[in-house]
């Protein structure tokens, strides 16, 4: 029979179990309680879309805005300055992107960052837009080329802030491969210690993430930045980021095909001091490799979209009118 020390040892890890998710659900649901949705529903044949929609001016025939936000973040990143700022002259599309915020898969079935740039566009047609300009912030930004190589004929420009265009050299590739395969452990982690762990980290992290510019102090509520500390949030983060290596590798070589006679044109932002993504390897390499790629560079961090809205909205401006209507 089993001694009684290993039986207390048991009984010890299934008490802390029990806590874990306990805290885990209560952090959860009073962040669902302080930030409730913003917009309305879209349903899509494979997902359940929060959406938040601004007509723009009365008879514009500028091009439609589609905003995709990045890996962990969620509509509200927007929503906290930038949407009513471009409201004043187009018709502004953002949501939260599937496993992130409100927006969820409607099957259990495994999806990709590929089928997220295929939502892109079945939005669009739901919503009876057929060409549209695509901003992306961070990997939003890799979201949105994906959505110009893949349906062409959709996109007429792009705007990109501060967006991830290739793979970190230190990020481990072959390491992601083998730690897609254990999706058990990512919902076990993010029901145990992954939401008290971030409640805890989460004011050091956020300095990282915004560095050199504060963080806003009503960024958990208005800015959405208690929303990660929901297990659905987590879970989702870390799909994303575990599907990265091996659909941005596909991604990169099929780069100068959006040079050429059909070439749209493509806007880029960057922060100097940007913590998360390197102006230098992530943006200026980019502007290198394209022809029609307009680079701009301001001293500023990762988080352009929440902290400088009005050098977003001009770049994006830019980007419209080279488009046309």
């Amino acid at each position: 029979m089993p001694d009684s020390g290993f039986l207390s040892a048991v009984v010890m890890l299934v008490l802390i179990g029990a806590v874990l998710v306990a805290l885990t659900a209560a952090i959860s649901q009073r962040a669902a309680r302080r930030i409730p949705p913003l917009g309305r529903w879209v349903d899509l044949p494979a997902a359940h879309l929060h959406v938040v929609e601004r007509a723009g001016p009365q008879g514009s025939t500028a091009l439609p805005l589609i905003l995709i936000h990045g890996l962990g973040g969620q509509l509200r990143h927007f929503s906290y300055q930038l949407i009513d700022e471009l409201a004043a002259s187009h018709r502004v599309i953002a949501f939260d992107r599937p496993g992130s915020c409100y927006s969820t898969w409607k099957t259990r079935t495994r999806r990709t960052l590929s089928d997220q740039v295929d939502l892109v566009v079945a939005l669009a047609s739901h919503l009876g837009v057929q060409r549209f300009i695509v901003v992306g912030h961070s990997l939003g930004g890799a979201l949105a080329i994906g959505v110009a190589l893949k349906h062409r004929g959709r996109v007429a420009g792009l705007a990109l802030l501060a967006p991830l265009t290739r793979l970190p050299a230190y990020a481990p590739t072959g390491l992601a491969a083998v730690l897609r395969q254990a999706d058990w452990g990512w919902r076990a982690l993010a029901w145990s210690w992954a939401i008290p762990v971030a409640r805890l980290r989460r004011s050091h992290w956020l300095r990282g993430i915004f560095f050199p510019d504060r963080v806003p102090s009503d960024f958990a509520i208005r800015g959405g930045g208690d929303l990660v500390l929901r297990p659905s949030h987590v879970l989702g983060a870390a799909r994303d980021a575990l599907d990265i290596p091996e659909w941005l590798s596909s991604l990169v070589p099929l780069y100068p095909t959006l040079s050429g006679p059909a070439s749209v044109p493509i806007g880029v932002l960057y922060g100097r001091q940007d913590r998360v993504l390197s102006a230098v390897e992530q943006g200026e390499r980019f502007a290198q490799e394209l022809a029609q790629v307009e680079l701009q560079q301001i001293d500023a961090g990762h988080m352009l979209p929440l902290m400088w809205p009005d050098e977003c909205a001009r770049l994006i401006r830019r980007v419209a009118a080279a488009a046309g209507t």
